[in-house]
């Protein structure tokens, strides 16, 4: 069962591709090697350019987070950013994969924003340098809150969550997992009114 979503940084600078260059660290140090095949100890990787890089199942244990509190690599999904963000900013593009993938990841598991964590608030670092944590925390308030016109700019739209929701659910088989899931869906399902054609189904 999945409780965290932990935000890190490579501490890599520059803006070439990191996906292969974290996995070849990683494999040097021994990390376990994933149903992906790979030995990044990430679930996801987000690159510069916004793309979104997997490197472990979510369901899968983790080697990203060593802390005090609970077991963060049993129970918590890591995500990656590609940057050394002590010393630059993430571009637009990584906060909008962020937000993304993070909605998404809250809307699987049942995630409370209280253990949405960057790396440093459970171990004494500096990862990931940028406050992604409340970026993510700002973006599900937004989504949350009252409806209106600017709020349904913000991607992903009620009835894309939504969508994913009733996608999710069929994978789901954990009767905790699937509770959770099916309050998010009728939470959505309300938010959304009349706007359900909007709404795919898988």
């Amino acid at each position: 069962m999945k409780k965290f979503l932990i935000a890190h940084h490579s501490a890599i600078p520059g803006y070439n591709s990191q996906f292969e260059q974290i996995d070849r660290i990683h494999k040097n140090k021994n990390f376990p090697f994933s149903q992906l095949e790979y030995y990044g100890g990430y679930h996801y990787l987000i690159e510069k350019d916004g793309s979104v890089m997997q490197y472990r199942k979510e369901h899968e244990m983790g080697a990203h987070t060593v802390g005090e509190g609970a077991n963060y690599n049993k129970e918590g999904i890591g995500v990656c950013f590609a940057g050394d963000f002590t010393r630059e900013m993430p571009t637009k593009a990584q906060i909008v994969a962020w937000k993304n993938l993070g909605v998404e990841i809250t809307i699987r598991w049942p995630i409370e924003k209280d253990k949405i964590l960057n790396h440093r608030d459970v171990k004494p670092t500096a990862c990931p340098g940028y406050d992604f944590k409340q970026e993510l925390l700002d973006h599900l308030d937004m989504i949350e809150g009252p409806q209106n016109s600017f709020i349904r700019t913000w991607v992903p739209t009620f009835a894309q969550q939504l969508s994913i929701a009733y996608k999710a659910i069929k994978r789901v088989t954990n009767p905790i997992r699937k509770r959770a899931l099916e309050r998010k869906i009728k939470r959505l399902e309300r938010k959304v009114g009349d706007d359900k054609n909007d709404v795919v189904i898988w």
